[in-house]
């Protein structure tokens, strides 16, 4: 298993499109993904079910923690990584 904490810096946090893009990008492996938003310290939930993942509440500087078991979980991990790190398809922030 693979853990990796990721920051949310999209302004619209992970909802809607993004949240929509994450568990597409997800759902192409055949790893359990988990997820929870760090920030709210909420409970895991599949990361592969879009109303799982509307439900944490995920805005713009939240952290999230991922958790990826199965062949796969490097690729989902660096995949995700990558994802994150490019606005999910929304306006990022400057750091």
């Amino acid at each position: 298993m693979k853990q990796v904490i990721l920051r949310i810096t999209t302004e619209t946090g992970l909802h809607a499109r993004p949240a929509a893009m994450f568990v597409e990008q997800t759902n192409q492996y055949s790893a359990d993904v988990s997820i929870r938003n760090l920030t709210t310290q909420s409970k895991w939930v599949d990361a592969k079910s879009i109303m799982n993942v509307l439900t944490l509440g995920i805005e713009m500087n939240h952290e999230i923690e991922l958790q990826v078991n199965g062949e796969d979980e490097q690729q989902v991990i660096e995949n995700l990584k990558t994802l994150v790190n490019s606005g999910l398809g929304d306006h990022q922030m400057n750091r």
